[in-house]
């Protein structure tokens, strides 16, 4: 690129994302890096997440070329206002989510429990109550994403089930690239 091309050329700015998400305890964190171990022999055509990044996404409230501060104080409102139960949950299969050309390889339920279901519908009201729009999208289908395909893929298999207690969420923001999500906001569920 000359010189002069450089002079109109604006830098692109990452991608800033905000979502509730469950995260896993200490004991919980290590059996979900335990199982990525055990799968990364038999899948060599993964890139693995660090298990310091391993979160259930419960509500993707979206994406922007920078921080927004007013999506920040809604979500935060939406997260103050939220009233609904803990649960346990024990994820026993990995299947292929997403992209097809290079999917996320996750930890799921073949079965929803009904408590998660019900915590993803809150949200979504909880955030649409709050002032965001254009929410709509799939029921909660609770995973946590171990890795992403190199490549087409199509997994899914049972796998011990790694319990995981649901006791509460988070509001993260994350910067596309960066190694770690900032934490904005925490609750209970009761």
């Amino acid at each position: 690129m000359n010189p002069q091309e450089q002079l109109f050329r604006m830098p692109a700015e990452p991608l800033h994302r905000l979502f509730f998400a469950w995260l896993p305890a200490q004991d919980e964190r290590r059996r979900l890096a335990a199982l990525a171990q055990e799968l990364r022999a038999r899948m060599p055509a993964v890139r693995w997440v660090d298990p310091r990044r391993h979160h259930m996404t419960l509500l993707y409230l979206g994406e922007s070329p920078g921080p927004r501060e007013s999506w920040i104080r809604m979500a935060r409102e939406a997260g103050r206002r939220l009233r609904a139960d803990a649960f346990a949950l024990a994820p026993d299969r990995i299947a292929a989510f997403g992209n097809p050309r290079q999917p996320a390889l996750a930890l799921t339920c073949a079965q929803v429990p009904p408590a998660a279901a019900a915590l993803g519908a809150a949200l979504r009201e909880a955030a649409a109550r709050a002032g965001f729009t254009g929410l709509a999208g799939p029921p909660l289908h609770p995973h946590v994403t171990l890795g992403y395909a190199r490549g087409p893929a199509t997994v899914d298999e049972a796998v011990a089930a790694v319990p995981l207690e649901v006791r509460g969420f988070h509001l993260l923001h994350g910067i596309a690239g960066a190694p770690d999500y900032q934490c904005l906001g925490e609750w209970r569920l009761s």
